[in-house]
């Protein structure tokens, strides 16, 4: 999970102080599922075909969009 969310650009960087360990914010494991994997959905199936359907606001377009253009092209390749 860190190795994700630094990939994906969703750690903040700390600001630099003397007393600094870690050089990144990361979220917690139960956040990261909330933001992530628990997100509201519905299943639809279109022309025969099972679509997954989120929500339409502003804030999940967003951090869904600058979370998934983040990371390299080789981790969608199946």
């Amino acid at each position: 999970m860190i190795g994700f969310q630094l990939y994906s650009k969703l750690a903040a960087p700390k600001p630099l102080t003397a007393k600094r360990i870690y050089a990144y914010w990361l979220v917690s494991m139960k956040t990261l599922r909330f933001t992530i994997i628990n997100r509201a959905a519905r299943v639809a199936r279109i022309h025969g075909r099972k679509i997954l359907r989120f929500s339409n606001n502003s804030a999940t377009k967003s951090f869904t969009t600058k979370s998934l253009t983040a990371l390299p092209r080789e981790l969608f390749s199946l």
